[in-house]
């Protein structure tokens, strides 16, 4: 059977371009995982949908928003740093990065803390207050732990990866249920889901560093690293931040109980989105230091042949949305059109390969354009179209980021890179 399945895939890279033994060998690991890890967020989201009020999801998601735009501070760029220097064959000392996220983490600590008096203080809501008081103990090490996966991709290791996220998520998913139907306090929620998250990834930290201990290598650019993180950090303040701000918005505008629509709407095409686009974290290595003519025409073809393949589950999932949420999110039948209107933008997955492409050949002056122009786009189109359209103006919003992106990404594509 093995000996079948190299046979066909080999003669498929006739037709795809494409070396299909290790898109297949290296993603299959990561499909795998990403499907089971969508099977338990489904799970997860079923247990929120009939245990905890719409209201109280929806502060629960803005609270989350907020927190995320706090982990800003972490120095977030030095993840990718991380991966494109593992991928170039550096050995990188992963604690020494990690001291530096978390050490400015502590200002989106500080952060928090004052969001929580404001709420406390003026605006009387203790509810919020505590709420973010909680989140605010995180921050540092929220995300910062995370950084295992980018040393297992850069080291081609998707095997362990797709190993330690399935421990990873089933422990934060299980601990999660087990509180929701024991309380269905968003407090406690709230709290278990920032504690869980962060012991079951630095368990996958210690493991990885302990796999790949890191020797002090002098001939290490950590000062090309750390510097490549930073300026990609200042991308991400923005990126993050708009990501986050569109649901910040829709708060605003809509309240928490149509935030929480929105949420269910977007959740399974999101995970649809993160299976799909395990092949962007399969090719990023052996995207770096590629500029040719010939490669980059290669690139825009497999774009283009997975753009279309993504039409067939787009279709199957609009004709099956109804009866998913008929027998699982019964609560949430408001949120069946915006979710078949959204699952259109899994066509664009492919594209965003443009934007690795640019991380992993340090296109600056790409990535740029790309921070400011499609993010940007996302909350003028929410402040335009939400107030008369709804929920479905943030679609339309959405839909407008994605085409400015692909324009930008195909625009750059073909100009000769530059440094600045």
């Amino acid at each position: 059977m093995k000996k079948t399945l190299l046979k066909w895939l080999r003669n498929s890279e006739q037709y795809t371009k494409t070396d299909m033994v290790y898109l297949i060998g290296q993603s299959g690991w990561l499909l795998i995982g990403q499907g089971i890890i969508f099977t338990s967020s489904f799970l997860l989201a079923w247990i929120f949908a009939n245990f905890v009020e719409p209201a109280d999801y929806g502060l629960y998601k803005y609270v989350l928003s907020i927190a995320t735009i706090a982990t800003i501070t972490t120095v977030t760029g030095l993840s990718i740093a991380l991966a494109r220097a593992v991928s170039q064959g550096h050995s990188v000392s992963l604690p020494k990065l990690l001291r530096i996220r978390i050490l400015f983490g502590l200002l989106g600590t500080a952060g928090l803390f004052a969001l929580a008096a404001y709420y406390l203080l003026v605006r009387d809501n203790t509810l919020l207050a505590t709420l973010f008081a909680v989140t605010a103990l995180w921050i540092p090490f929220y995300e910062t732990f995370s950084d295992y996966q980018y040393v297992l991709q850069g080291k081609r290791d998707f095997k362990t990866q797709t190993y330690l996220r399935i421990i990873q998520r089933f422990t934060l998913t299980g601990l999660v249920i087990l509180t929701i139907v024991l309380t269905r306090n968003i407090i406690i929620i709230t709290l278990v889901f920032f504690a869980a998250s962060t012991f079951s990834q630095y368990l996958a930290f210690r493991y990885t560093i302990r796999k790949y201990p890191t020797l002090d290598d002098s001939q290490t650019p950590y000062k090309e690293i750390i510097d490549y993180g930073k300026h990609t950090s200042l991308q991400n303040i923005f990126l993050i931040g708009v990501g986050q701000f569109d649901k910040i918005l829709m708060f605003k505008l809509l309240g928490p109980s149509q935030l929480a629509v929105y949420f269910f709407a977007i959740a399974i095409p999101q995970e649809l989105q993160g299976i799909l686009g395990n092949i962007n974290s399969v090719a990023f290595p052996k995207l770096v230091n590629k500029e040719s003519r010939e490669f980059k025409k290669a690139l825009l073809k497999k774009i283009a042949l997975f753009s279309g393949l993504l039409i067939i589950p787009a279709i199957l999932y609009i004709v099956a949305a109804p009866y998913l949420f008929t027998w699982f999110f019964p609560v949430y039948l408001e949120s069946i059109l915006i979710s078949q209107l959204y699952v259109g933008t899994i066509l664009f997955i492919p594209a965003s390969l443009l934007w690795h492409y640019f991380y992993a050949v340090d296109n600056k002056k790409a990535l740029w354009y790309g921070t400011f122009i499609g993010p940007s786009s996302v909350i003028l189109g929410i402040l335009i179209f939400v107030p008369f359209l709804g929920l479905f103006g943030a679609v339309l919003a959405i839909y407008l980021r994605a085409v400015l992106d692909l324009a930008i990404g195909l625009y750059f594509f073909w100009q000769k890179k530059t440094g600045s």
